[in-house]
């Protein structure tokens, strides 16, 4: 499919990624379990916290996969930041390479709790 530069996917785009990034606020109470790539070779490493505690970006748990039959191909460039991870062919070395495993995220699950009135109530969790 060389019509196709490259394909962009996360599976942590949910309604998991808005709890991680809201502000704070005191009626609402959000705790997160998360799986994070760690170095040197990407070993799932999980973190509980607060979304303060664990500091998730928007660009968090994002994959890009080149097409090196492409076209057009896009420069690894345009995504390269901390966190995204990318594959893609090095026609000079003949290998394929794959960054940022070690630093992104695998898997997220929140647990919001509203008080309200003075009450407790665990309201949702999601993926």
């Amino acid at each position: 499919m060389r019509e196709i530069s490259a394909v962009i996917f996360s599976c942590t785009a949910t309604w998991g990624k808005v709890n991680a990034l809201a502000p704070e606020s005191p009626d609402r109470h959000t705790i997160i379990e998360s799986s994070w790539g760690s170095e040197p070779l990407g070993e799932p490493v999980r973190r509980v916290g607060t979304p303060a505690q664990i500091g998730e970006t928007i660009t968090d748990g994002a994959q890009v996969y080149h097409n090196p039959y492409a076209i057009y191909r896009l420069s690894p460039e345009v995504f390269r930041r901390k966190g995204v991870v990318q594959q893609y062919y090095n026609a000079e070395t003949n290998m394929w390479v794959q960054e940022e495993v070690n630093r992104s995220l695998f898997f997220r699950l929140t647990q919001n709790s509203i008080f309200s009135d003075g009450h407790f109530n665990d309201v949702a969790k999601d993926g």
